[in-house]
C-alpha cells in the first residue's frame, strides 16, 4: 500500500465535500467563496490513472479480469446509492431541493451514459450528481482495458480526443463530454506511475508515515464522495433552522460538513461497501474453485 495515495484520496474527497458545502446555504457566500474544492475531482482523476498502472504493472491480467475488478469496485455501491437517492427524492423531496426523477434519467444514470439532467438541463449529470465523474472513470477503464499493455496507444488516443474536441467543438453532447480536458488527467496520472516505476519505484522516508485516521478516510473516500450530498442535505436543513446567519456560523457549518460527511462515509464504507465487495469477490473465488480441476 502506498500511504500517500490513500491520503490523497482522502484529501480529494474532502475537497469535494468542502466545495459542495459552500453552496448549501445561500447566505454563506457573503462570508466565504472559493473554487479550490472543485479541484478535488482533478486530483481523483490523476490518482485513478496512477493506480491503474500501479495495479497492472508487471502483472498477468486479462482485459476481462481487469474490467471485472473495476466493475465490482465501482458499480455495486453506485447503483445502491443511486436507487437510494431515487427513494429519498420520492419520500423526502425537501432534502433534494432541485432534483427531479424521470425513468429514462435513472436508467441512463445506472448505465453510466452521459446525458442532460432533467433537473439541470445545462449539465450532463446523473441522478446522483457526483456520479458524473464515474462516467469518465468507466470510460477510462474501458479504454485502459482495450489498450492493456500498450499504454502509449491510450495516451495518444486521449490526447487525440482532446485535440479533436478543441478544434471541432462538437455539438453532440456525448462527444463533447468525452473530449474535455479532464480525460488528460487520467493520462497524467498514468505517466507519473510509469516514471515512478522506471526509477525503481523509490519510497522516500516521508512516504512511510502512517496515520490511522487518514488511512481510514482514504479507504472510505469512495463512500464519502458518493454519500456526502446526503449528509449535506440533512445538515443544511438542520442548520437553517437552528443556526444564525453569521460568519462564525458559516465556518462552523463547513467544519461540520467535513466531519459529518466523513463519518457517514466511513459508516457506509464499513457497513455497505466492504460487505458488498467481500460478497462479490467471495462469489468470484467460489466460482473459480468450482471451475478448477480436482488435484
Amino acid at each position: 500500500m502506498l500511504y500517500p495515495i490513500q491520503y490523497l484520496r482522502a484529501v480529494a474527497a474532502l475537497m469535494v465535500v468542502f466545495h459542495h458545502s459552500l453552496i448549501q446555504l445561500p447566505w454563506t457566500a457573503r462570508y466565504y467563496q472559493s473554487s479550490i474544492g472543485a479541484h478535488g475531482v482533478d486530483l481523483f482523476f490523476v490518482i485513478s490513472g496512477f493506480v491503474m498502472v500501479l495495479t497492472t504493472h508487471g502483472r498477468d491480467i486479462t482485459r476481462v479480469e481487469f474490467m471485472r475488478r473495476r466493475i465490482v469496485r465501482v458499480v455495486p455501491l453506485y447503483w445502491a446509492l443511486t436507487l437510494f437517492t431515487v427513494l429519498c427524492v420520492l419520500v423526502a423531496p425537501s432534502l433534494f431541493r432541485t432534483t427531479s426523477i424521470e425513468p429514462w434519467h435513472v436508467v441512463q444514470s445506472l448505465l453510466f451514459y452521459p446525458h442532460r439532467s432533467p433537473s439541470f438541463p445545462d449539465q450532463m449529470w446523473p441522478v446522483m450528481v457526483p456520479g458524473w465523474t464515474l462516467i469518465y472513470e468507466m470510460f477510462f477503464y474501458g479504454c485502459f482495458a482495450l489498450t492493456l499493455g500498450r499504454f502509449w496507444w491510450l495516451a495518444v488516443g486521449f490526447v487525440g480526443l482532446f485535440l479533436f474536441g478543441l478544434v471541432v467543438e462538437p455539438t453532440n453532447d456525448q462527444l463533447a463530454f468525452f473530449t474535455r480536458y479532464l480525460i488528460l488527467e487520467f493520462v497524467a496520472g498514468a505517466i507519473l506511475a510509469r516514471i515512478w516505476f522506471a526509477k525503481g519505484a523509490p519510497l522516500p522516508a516521508w512516504a512511510k508515515w502512517k496515520s490511522p485516521l487518514w488511512l481510514a478516510l482514504g479507504d472510505a473516500s469512495y463512500s464519502i464522495y458518493l454519500t456526502h450530498l446526503f449528509s449535506l442535505g440533512v445538515l443544511r436543513v438542520v442548520w437553517a433552522k437552528v443556526a444564525p446567519e453569521t460568519g462564525l456560523s458559516a465556518v462552523c457549518f463547513f467544519l461540520a460538513a467535513l466531519v459529518v460527511s466523513s463519518f457517514v462515509g466511513w459508516v457506509t464504507y464499513r457497513l455497505l461497501e466492504v460487505p458488498l465487495l467481500a460478497r462479490l469477490n467471495a462469489r468470484k473465488a467460489k466460482g473459480a474453485l468450482v471451475a478448477s480441476p480436482v488435484r
